[in-house]
């Protein structure tokens, strides 16, 4: 079966694009483990996705950001972020969510493109590979139970 052109350049570039978020999230997944009270610091104010890991290694969360920097060190540690809030009932209180999260650790990867909103498409579609292939555990409203 002969494809129209248009259909054959969209599969072309379908398939950059699904080869780039793989790439993005090998490189997520070889990435230096941090502390995530000190990333804050060294976070870049750029598109990204980040998996937050507990002191035993065990994958916690996976998230994408349109702003690293932003999300990690306001909205996680701050702000009513969805992992925050559910820490917050599962331990008790909201100091104690945060208190856990300062000792968790951090893996991110910036995600770079000429257009931001490509950047930030890109970031979600490896974080939906991550979470698919991660099923990190307060991520499951995303993948089922």
């Amino acid at each position: 079966m002969i494809e129209r052109g248009g259909e054959f350049l969209a599969r072309l570039k379908l398939e950059k694009i699904l080869e780039e978020a793989q790439s993005n999230f090998e490189k997520l997944t070889e990435s230096r483990l941090r502390k995530l009270d000190k990333c804050g610091r060294i976070l870049p104010w750029q598109p990204g996705v980040y998996v937050i890991y507990n002191d035993k290694k065990d994958i916690l969360y996976v998230g994408s950001a349109d702003d690293l920097h932003r999300r990690v060190s306001e909205d996680i540690f701050w702000r009513g972020h969805t992992l925050r809030h559910k820490l917050s009932i599962e331990l008790g209180s909201k100091d104690a969510a945060r208190d856990f999260l300062r000792k968790c650790l951090f893996r991110f990867q910036t995600i770079k493109e000429k257009n931001k909103k490509d950047a930030i498409v890109k970031a979600d579609l490896v974080e939906a590979l991550a979470i698919a292939l991660l099923k990190p555990h307060y991520n499951k409203p995303y993948y089922g139970k």
